[in-house]
């Protein structure tokens, strides 16, 4: 996974990552979750976008979501 593939998106993460990170942990039955891609999403600035607070949308952001193909190794 490069920088390409997550420098196209800027997933929210209380509303998405965390989220999609729960889930994928509840669901793993046995497969190795992609943490690498997790800590990009978290803690890198290939998803981070700054939004003044008044500018801030605070409706669901569609067609920003987990890659699922990213989600297990």
């Amino acid at each position: 996974m490069g920088n390409s593939t997550l420098s196209m998106l800027e997933i929210e993460l209380s509303r998405t990552i965390i989220p999609c990170l729960v889930k994928a942990a509840q669901e793993a039955n046995g497969r190795q979750i992609n943490w690498r891609y997790f800590y990009q999403l978290l803690f890198t600035t290939d998803n981070l976008r700054l939004v003044h607070i008044v500018c801030h949308d605070k409706r669901s952001h569609d067609g920003y979501q987990c890659d699922q193909s990213q989600v297990y190794v």
